[in-house]
């Protein structure tokens, strides 16, 4: 007996929309028929088109988010190839951007909103555990009695609400994520942990948001690190990161110029003597070029770069000491 039909081979993820965006997404391998024959992809239902358009062509599926309308509606993808086919379902998110101001780490990297890294290492951008869509956060490698930060501040007209997702995999009850607002910690989590939903209610005014992987003197357990994904800022938006937040003993500067082509100068400041490594990397976290490496006494330094080889966008250059880790955005215009 020879086998026919069509399957799903990789499902679409759930996906959120601020009023009016247009994506467009492959679903080119959504399904997939068991003898190869070609597979039509069409739109079966949309439960709620007022909150999002919904289009398939030559297996390119456009959405559009409703600009005036927020809410959910479950999409389903019909696959077919000649009397069989097969189905699948995902949901749509539309929010005001008035109201909600959403991190999901999708772009793949850390330019959706402007975080700010402190500790003794940062964040980088996962592919491999996420709470939805593609990536999210993760915390970096760190030693015992060490802690790797990520910082947010935020401003809130009105009083409203922070979510967001946390997982983490570590030692039960002395290796621990903490979220903080405003230096208060509100919660901690640890262990070998599924993705926990989490929420604050959050006064009105200015507040900043930092998550923070601990560890204590010894003893490492499972993964050894924490993941977050998800955030949504509900009434309130991001803003900068003042400097009374970056650790006394070093100060890390904006390059200049930035926007630049080919170079530009980074400079940092050191209280004391200190082992240093500054590094640029690509939206990837892909090491680009060590500026220098070695000890530096203290005072003011300045490395040049020279992005010559490199195609425009978006890079980070990051500085790490004995005791700290910053990271700044710069932008190469060619």
């Amino acid at each position: 007996m020879v086998a026919e039909g069509v399957f799903i081979e990789s499902p679409v993820p759930d996906k959120t929309f601020l009023f009016g965006q247009t994506t467009q997404i492959d679903v080119s391998n959504v399904f997939k028929d068991v003898n190869d024959n070609p597979v039509t992809v069409t739109v079966e239902s949309n439960s709620t088109s007022s909150v999002a358009a919904v289009t398939v062509a030559e297996n390119i599926l456009t959405v559009t988010a409703s600009g005036f309308e927020d809410g959910s509606t479950v999409i389903t993808l019909k696959g077919t190839a000649g009397d069989f086919s097969a189905t699948d379902e995902f949901k749509i998110s539309v929010y005001d951007p008035a109201n909600y101001n959403i991190e999901d780490f999708e772009t793949g990297d850390f330019t959706n909103m402007n975080w700010e890294f402190s500790g003794n290492a940062g964040w980088s951008i996962d592919n491999t555990v996420f709470y939805e869509g593609t990536y999210s956060a993760k915390s970096n490698d760190i030693a015992d009695n060490q802690k790797a930060e990520m910082l947010m501040e935020t401003d809130y007209p009105t009083a409203g609400k922070i979510l967001f997702k946390a997982k983490a995999s570590s030692e039960l009850i002395y290796d621990n994520l903490k979220f903080y607002i405003d230096n208060v910690e509100k919660k901690k989590i640890s262990g070998q942990t599924s993705w926990q939903a989490i929420s604050f209610d959050v006064e009105a005014g200015s507040h900043i948001f930092k998550w923070s992987y601990q560890k204590d003197a010894s003893a490492t357990s499972y993964s050894d690190c924490a993941w977050i994904d998800y955030i949504t800022l509900e009434g309130g938006r991001m803003t900068g990161i003042e400097n009374s937040i970056t650790p006394e003993d070093v100060t890390l500067y904006q390059n200049y110029p930035n926007p630049f082509n080919p170079s530009t100068k980074i400079s940092f400041s050191l209280s004391e003597q200190s082992e240093v490594s500054l590094s640029v990397f690509n939206q990837k976290g892909e090491l680009v070029n060590r500026l220098y490496e070695g000890k530096l006494e203290k005072g003011d330094h300045s490395y040049d770069f020279n992005g010559s080889d490199l195609t425009s966008g978006i890079y980070f250059y990051g500085l790490k000491t004995e005791n700290n880790s910053l990271i700044k955005k710069m932008i190469m215009l060619k």
